[in-house]
């Protein structure tokens, strides 16, 4: 097939994280748009030479948790002063200060929720298989690897191996689909 489309990209191999932050930033300046660093732990510096903004798994379970606290609260005036108005020794109909507890315990679940299944669809789980999972080392953990996917307009075979070799890295491997 033409341009290498029959591979997932070009892995690069690093020694350590710093040599990787040098090949990703040396790799964007290439003009390589997509690109993926892989790295033992997470690293803040590669994720911003790669140009990734920050995730949106903060905003969502934030929203989540204010729509659900207020859903509980206002459930629980509806069901208090609205619906079924009862005074029981009396204490107000809006009794403002035992919904809150329940509100923020429903808020919390709600944002918990709403992380834990965005997380999941960001990360795009459950994956069972990825290309990476062939490159040398890759699944061990050991080394810092970039990959240069072949899906990237300015990806040729030949000249981005060359392009890899010449940073530097331990090994440069072909990833196959």
């Amino acid at each position: 097939m033409t341009g290498g489309r029959e591979i997932h990209g070009i892995a690069a191999r690093f020694a350590d994280r710093d040599a990787l932050l040098t090949a990703v930033r040396q790799a964007r300046a290439a003009g390589y748009e997509h690109v993926e660093a892989h790295a033992p732990a997470a690293e803040p510096e590669i994720e911003r030479a790669l140009g990734e903004s920050g995730n949106a798994v903060a905003w969502i379970a934030t929203a989540a948790g204010v729509v659900c606290a207020l859903a509980a609260y206002a459930l629980q005036y509806y069901a208090a002063v609205v619906d079924f108005p009862f005074n029981a020794g009396g204490r107000p109909l809006h009794a403002w200060p035992p919904f809150l507890v329940v509100a923020f315990a429903v808020g919390l679940l709600g944002a918990v929720l709403a992380t834990g299944i965005a997380l999941f669809v960001q990360n795009g789980f459950p994956a069972y298989y990825h290309p990476i999972f062939h490159v040398d080392g890759f699944v061990a953990g050991e080394g810092y690897v970039l990959v240069v996917a072949s899906s990237d307009s300015g990806f040729e075979r030949d000249a981005t191996r060359n392009f890899l070799d010449r940073l530097g890295p331990v090994a440069v491997q072909e990833v196959p689909r």
